[in-house]
């Protein structure tokens, strides 16, 4: 069998324990990926697993941290996700770059007068306060309709917050190959979410040059500058987000200068390319390190 270099694991719980026996069979480098953020208790209020949430909240971190400090090469979606965790980064290899988002399918297809939400689960993704601040201002704007897509296995809490609001509208999860079509016809894009390690749907719709507003939270900075190519608003504040939603649907103008910008940065930053260079550079980094990787 061939020599076995690096062992990558997709984040640090489950499939970072497995990659870490892994390393030590092979005598192998470990590289962990952060694909979400770990030490929020948001991540786990919605879990469906027999797992409290208490017991998730205070197991999962400490399981991560130890993973991590085994790691020879860290991988982060945006620089600050890797502070909460007490680990000695001498000797490691930390980069910090989007995940890989094939966004080439997504165009700007039409622009209906539809505000467009797209994930699960309810309350981490900020449903609630979404559907909220539409009813602030749906009165004013008839003509225009709020898109719930996702999955909701219990729709009792999404039911209960439309209470009936008739242009909000549910739409079951579709596959991948569908969703070029409903970014693309949208108005503008919203994600409101309580915590989010990078949102791949702002991506889709940045590459679709659509207008995007999202939380001022964790890694969605890094993919909405604030008034350039997209506006950002502090999570669960109502005001705030049916006053820029109120924005975008009045002025066209703003819509189409913050979807373009958001275009051609997606096709300057987000590329393929641009993301194979990053993924490359950071691996032979890790291959190339002969120092030894600290643990504990």
């Amino acid at each position: 069998m061939k020599n076995i270099d690096i062992v990558v694991a997709y984040d640090p719980l489950l499939t970072g324990v497995i990659g870490y026996v892994a390393k030590i069979i092979l005598n192998a480098k470990l590289v962990v990926e952060l694909n979400g953020v770990y030490t929020s208790s948001h991540v786990w209020e919605g879990a469906t697993n027999k797992l409290s949430p208490r017991f998730r909240a205070l197991l999962f971190p400490l399981l991560a941290q130890f993973v991590l400090s085994r790691a020879c090469g860290i991988k982060l979606t945006y620089p600050e996700q890797l502070e909460p965790f007490k680990i000695n980064r001498k000797n490691k290899i930390i980069r910090s770059f989007s995940n890989y988002t094939n966004t080439e399918l997504f165009k700007n297809i039409e622009e209906r007068k539809e505000i467009l939400f797209v994930g699960f689960p309810f309350k981490l993704k900020g449903v609630d306060v979404l559907i909220k601040a539409f009813k602030r201002i749906s009165g004013r704007h008839p003509d225009w309709y709020l898109k719930i897509l996702g999955w909701y296995p219990d729709p009792v809490e999404l039911n209960d917050e439309i209470g009936g609001h008739p242009r909000i509208v549910y739409h079951p999860p579709v596959p991948s190959c569908e969703m070029p079509d409903h970014i693309g016809r949208c108005g503008f894009l919203v994600l409101p979410s309580r915590t989010e390690a990078m949102g791949r749907v702002l991506l889709e719709a940045m590459s679709a040059g659509k207008a995007r507003i999202g939380s001022r939270v964790d890694g969605i900075p890094t993919v909405i500058a604030d008034g350039v190519d997209g506006i950002l608003v502090e999570p669960s504040d109502i005001d705030a987000l049916a006053e820029k939603m109120e924005t975008l649907i009045v002025c066209p103008e703003v819509r189409y200068q913050l979807g373009r910008a958001g275009q051609l940065r997606a096709a300057r930053e987000f590329c393929w390319e641009a993301y194979f260079k990053h993924v490359v550079d950071f691996y032979d980094d890790v291959k190339n390190n002969e120092r030894n990787c600290i643990e504990g």
